[in-house]
């Protein structure tokens, strides 16, 4: 039990191998032990015998005794080295007892568990025990002298069973008492882990002990001392038998050593005592020292030295090496209970601040105790001091003392940390220096708090110099920034803020970052009344409420923004060199915008960001081995035209905006082209996208209406599951794609998805050219499922090389016209339904057609042979069907109509009742038809309204007709359509 003192010592009851005893001992080594004694014990040879010799015949007689033990047993003899073989089951009994003089065991970390007692020393000297390993045990290791008993050398010296142990790397777990020492003394006990344990050690009427660089954890009891050099006497129950002469001469119970306070109390140093109940518990003793530990418990000492007038030492003298807590100096315990600071107000001579020695509340007294710790352990400052990287949880001014290093924690990788509001930081010339290897390590950091004043820092080294992040209000006075990765980081993209508050800051041009002058203009002045515009050597660049603003001939890096402007009316940004910043560009608020012809490189984030501005004009920029080139959110009227990207993320991420003309740009090794979100009335045409390799396509719009894609062309240069060109989903109503270039070039991989419209509907889908689109059995020239009643019409489009040339699925759709060419399956309907399929053109192919849905699709016609169109796909006179390359029909009357149904592959069992060929036959009666087709009602295809300011940018994508040009031949339809 916790605390407790045993009645009975620990018995032992070992298994049954023999015990290990001299007599056991190979004859040859008997012999070489017996000379090795008489030779030591012979004054004459001793003489005369060069003791080099010697040590090597004893070193030879040392490691020739050693035995390997793979059982429990007794081991009793003399100069035994022993080491363990395997992990032991006890099964509830004493595992190993031991008694001898110079034992050594070492159990090499194997484990002994279930035992009553893991290993028993009793009676025993110098017994040496190494890397053992118990758990789930009574006892772990017990020393014990039961009986003193003492033996007489040849000086008739009389030398009594002391112990004198050392138990060195000992790791003991869910033990009742983990190192029991019962009348034992001048033991050694390090490197010690004992952890879920009743008591973790304990000392009975033992004296001289030392206890160091241990750890004791979420144990009853840390440590117990009770009975054991008491205050002002030895007279214990036991004295300390060391050595006693006779005839007369004097008595030494100890040697002297420097180390021992007062009476042979023990000694706990550089030790760690965490989460245990009770740290410390010392019970009728005196004169232990116990110093440079760590004491983080519920209750760390408990004592009745105070009502015994007992007296324990607390701390060692002042010296400034490295304690246990990484201090500069040590002396006493670190205390999770005392509250007092490192300021300098402590006597001489820890009377200087950062030696990590508490000044004030002196002494720390343990309770229970009579003195105290007057070198208490501590790295805790006055509260508004700022000498170690340290989080700000209070508003007020704080003041940095020294120069600090690094960062909080290896968790937290921030140096100063902002949590409060109104909080005044003054470095007061101090620096801020990252000596770490993160990646992602802060100088000062703040995020959701205002009005943050940093003033006459150096900050240095880190990834991100200043970190601010939704934070109102503020200023920068006096502040150095160098050789970090981002001096100033204003985060504009986390969340997207878009209150212009958080710009409005007072910041001087006496703000450096690289050697250069911070220029922060807000109403058109810096915070020390410096008129727009900045001059050419500006390090950084912001415009806050402005109107007619130019900047240009800027060469901006290692910030984030480089440049930013908020408010702005009328704003121009060309000629410009923005590189190795964060975000190059930012603009907020603003209208009339025209970015033009800039250089933008080596931006980790985005080259451009532009939020909630109106009529935005990018062009002609140069964006290089960037993250992503250009973000467009929120805002309307922009164009993006003629730019040139190489090696970049994105080159266009654009969301939540309205009216977009993308045009012209040229790609090239982009990770990711062009993707929309919720954006409605955008066009994007001329563009040029090659090698991409990133995103799902080349061009991926998301829950975006009237989208008109036309003449882009481009390629794909790395194996990826995606390979899309064009893919639209979810959600994405009305538009037209046309005229688009798509195929396989040289140094690209095969397309999986040309054309992928998935979930959306009411597109015109015409005059593509498609090749090549072969990644998996399901790639697609083009695919539209999901549509359900939003009709789409695809027409005029030439897929070539294919696993599926057109498929649609849980959708209805016109398709004719179209031309597929070897492809696995030409046409395809699967679980599709109102479907008409007319005048197009398959061959080469391994499956022309496949239905599987019975009798849900139309594959010629509706109203059957029509010979008032024009010519057919395949020059004949008739419309009627589609042209099979495997049909093996003729056409008997010269209408280019075969005279036989052409029987479309799948469940469906469905006809093409009027296929095309321009094979002749004489001329034969057409069959009885056995199946009626279905004649489906033609779904009325009808668009949101069209504002009327972007009709001019729709041009030849509004149609509202009957009719529809084929081959420059005007056909009428079945049905009305009316797409924009």
């Amino acid at each position: 039990m916790e605390g407790k003192i045993p009645h009975t010592l620990p018995t032992h009851r070992a298994p049954s191998p023999p015990a290990l005893a001299p007599s056991l001992l190979p004859a040859s080594l008997q012999m070489l032990t017996t000379t090795f004694l008489n030779i030591c014990t012979n004054n004459i040879i001793w003489g005369r015998m060069n003791r080099i010799k010697l040590i090597i015949l004893a070193l030879f007689i040392l490691f020739a005794s050693t035995y390997a033990l793979s059982a429990c047993q007794e081991i009793r003899g003399e100069n035994l080295s022993l080491t363990l073989d395997n992990n032991l089951d006890a099964q509830g009994q004493t595992c190993f007892y031991i008694e001898g003089i110079n034992i050594t065991f070492n159990c090499r970390n194997y484990l002994i568990y279930n035992a009553s007692t893991a290993i028993l020393v009793n009676n025993s000297h110098l017994i040496n025990l190494y890397n053992c390993r118990i758990e789930n045990s009574g006892n772990g290791i017990v020393l014990q002298v039961q009986t003193p008993v003492s033996y007489s050398d040849q000086y008739n010296i009389i030398i009594m069973r002391n112990t004198s142990a050392s138990l060195i790397n000992i790791t003991i777990t869910n033990t009742t008492n983990g190192i029991l020492l019962n009348r034992t003394h001048q033991n050694t006990i390090r490197f010690a882990n004992i952890k879920n344990s009743g008591n973790a050690i304990s000392l009975f009427y033992s004296y001289a002990n030392i206890i160091e660089n241990s750890t004791f954890t979420n144990n009853q009891l840390g440590a117990f001392i009770y009975d054991a050099a008491s205050n002002g006497s030895q007279q214990n129950a036991t004295p300390i038998p060391f050595k006693s002469a006779k005839e007369g001469k004097s008595t030494d119970p100890l040697p002297v050593n420097d180390t021992v306070r007062g009476k042979y109390g023990s000694i706990i140093r550089h030790s760690i005592f965490q989460n245990n109940s009770i740290g410390i518990k010392l019970n009728q003793t005196a004169n232990n020292s116990i110093y440079n530990n760590i004491f983080n418990n519920t209750q760390n000492v408990l004592s009745d030295s105070f009502s015994s007038n007992y007296i324990n030492y607390w701390n060692s003298s002042y010296e400034c090496v490295k304690s246990i807590i990484n201090g500069a100096c040590r002396g006493g315990n670190y205390w999770n209970d005392y509250y007092g600071y490192d300021d300098g107000s402590g006597l001489p001579p820890h009377d200087v601040y950062f030696d990590d020695v508490g000044d004030t509340l002196l002494p720390y007294i343990p309770n229970g105790e009579v003195s105290g710790d007057w070198l208490p352990l501590t790295k805790t400052l006055p509260p508004n001091w700022i000498g170690y990287c340290r989080n700000i949880t209070q508003p007020g001014s704080y003041i940095q003392k020294r120069n600090i290093f690094g960062v909080i924690s290896f968790s937290n990788h921030k140096c100063i940390e902002v949590l409060a509001n109104d909080v005044v930081i003054n470095c007061d010339g101090f620096n801020i220096t990252d000596n770490t290897t993160y990646t992602d390590s802060y100088g000062v950091y703040i995020s959701n708090y205002s009005n943050l004043t940093l003033a006459n820092c150096t900050i240095q080294n880190y990834t991100t110099g200043l970190y601010e992040r939704n934070s109102t209000s503020g200023a920068l006075f006096r502040n150095t920034l160098s050789n970090d990765r981002y001096n100033i980081y204003f985060d504009v993209v986390t969340g997207y803020p878009s209150e212009i508050s958080q710009f409005e800051k007072n910041i001087t041009t006496d703000n450096y970052v690289y050697g250069r002058k911070v220029y922060y203009f807000v109403n058109g002045r810096t915070g020390d009344g410096y008129p727009y515009p900045a001059p050419l050597d500006a390090g950084f660049v912001g415009v806050i409420h402005g109107a007619n603003i130019l900047a240009t001939g800027y060469d901006l890096y290692n910030n984030s923004p480089a440049m930013m402007f908020v408010n702005i009316s009328s704003l121009e940004i060309k000629n410009n060199k923005v590189w190795k910043s964060g975000v190059g560009v930012y603009v907020l608020h603003s209208e009339n915008v025209d970015i033009k012809n800039n250089n933008l490189s080596l931006n980790s984030v985005f080259d451009i960001f532009g939020n909630s501005n109106e009529r935005t004009n990018i062009s002609r920029n140069n964006f290089t081995n960037t993250g992503d080139a250009i973000l467009i959110y929120k805002s309307n009227n922009t164009d993006i035209s003629s730019n040139n990207a190489m090696n970049t993320g994105y080159f266009l991420s654009v969301f939540y905006s309205n009216y977009n003309d993308i045009h012209k740009n040229y790609l090239n090794y982009t990770n990711g082209s062009i993707i929309f979100v919720g954006c409605n009335y955008t066009n994007i045409h001329e563009n040029e996208m090659w090698r991409n390799c990133g995103g799902s396509a080349l061009i991926r719009g998301i829950e975006s209406n009237y989208t008109y894609i036309f003449l882009n062309t481009g390629s794909w240069r790395c194996e990826s599951s995606e390979r899309g060109f064009i893919y639209l989903f979810p959600s994405c109503l009305y538009g037209e794609i046309y005229n688009n270039t798509i195929k396989r070039y040289p140094d690209s991989v095969t397309w999986h998805w040309v054309i992928h419209v998935n979930d959306g509907g009411y597109f015109l889908i015409h005059d593509n050219y498609i090749e090549d689109a072969r990644y998996t059995s399901t790639s697609c020239g083009i695919q539209l499922p999901y549509c359900g009643e939003r009709r789409n019409m695809v027409y005029n489009n030439i897929v070539k090389n294919a696993s599926n040339g057109i498929r649609a699925f849980y959708c209805k759709n016109d398709i004719f016209n179209n031309t597929v060419l070897f492809a696995d399956r030409g046409l395809v309907l699967e679980f599709a339904s109102g479907n008409y399929v007319f005048n197009n053109y398959v061959a080469n192919s391994t499956v022309h057609a496949f239905d599987d849905l019975m009798r849900a699709n139309v594959w010629n016609l509706p109203e059957g042979i029509n010979c008032s169109r024009g010519p057919n796909i395949i020059g004949g006179p008739c419309w009627g069907g589609n042209y099979y390359g495997n049909y093996t029909g003729c056409d008997g009357n010269g209408d280019g109509i075969g005279e036989s149904y052409y029987q479309i592959s799948g469940a469906a069992q469905a006809l093409d009742l009027f296929p095309l060929t321009n094979t002749l036959c004489k001329f034969q009666p057409r069959p009885v038809e056995e199946k009626k087709p279905v004649q489906t009602t033609p779904v009325e295809v009808k668009p949101l309204p069209s504002p009327e300011q972007k009709a001019e940018k729709k041009g030849s994508a509004e149609r509202n007709s009957t009719s529809i040009s084929v081959n420059s031949t005007q056909i009428s339809l079945p049905f009305y359509i009316s797409i924009h």
